[in-house]
């Protein structure tokens, strides 16, 4: 899968402490390309988070994969059933030519 997006910013803290979910091949500085999460997830206790990168331009939510992504994120971290949000993925998406 792949979006068109602005992905400047990096993870701080401890990777380890995350799950990470979808990765970005970025540039560290130096020219080279490292990893880096654009989605990931983490609970603490009671408390679940849903980590998103990408969103910055609008047409990025144009896109069901992103939607399905974004609506299962946030269905989880809700505690709820990942599926609850499926039908809002194709509303008014623009599919097709």
């Amino acid at each position: 899968m792949q979006f068109i997006d602005e992905a400047y910013w990096p993870l701080r803290g401890d990777r380890a402490k995350v799950e990470v979910l979808a990765t970005s091949d970025e540039d560290d500085g130096s020219g080279r390309k490292r990893p880096e999460p654009m989605f990931w997830c983490y609970e603490y206790g009671k408390g679940r988070v849903f980590g998103c990168i990408p969103g910055h331009y609008i047409w990025t939510f144009d896109d069901p994969y992103m939607r399905i992504l974004l609506l299962r994120g946030m269905a989880w971290a809700a505690g709820e059933s990942p599926y609850r949000f499926d039908g809002l993925v194709l509303a008014g998406a623009p599919l097709g030519e």
